[in-house]
């Protein structure tokens, strides 16, 4: 399972990448890395509320799936 880097995530397309990467790995871990990172930046109350549910579902889907393989593994570049 591939560590991620939220020193190296500054943008909401950074989250979004991440969040879809820990997704397909099924890396419940690294998704409240993300929500904890997320969190902390600096933004309106309601764009830390809506990064915060996406996560969460995010969260709720990765913990559902794990055990599936995902399709989308081979884009990563990991074997899921």
């Amino acid at each position: 399972m591939t560590m991620i880097d939220t020193a190296a995530i500054h943008t909401a397309a950074d989250l979004m990448r991440a969040a879809g990467a820990a997704l397909i790995r099924r890396d419940t871990m690294a998704i409240e890395d993300l929500i904890r990172t997320s969190a902390d930046w600096l933004q309106t109350r309601d764009e830390t509320d809506a990064q915060r549910t996406l996560l969460r579902a995010i969260l709720e889907a990765a913990c559902l799936l794990e055990g599936d393989p995902s399709e989308l593994a081979a884009e990563i570049g990991e074997d899921a």
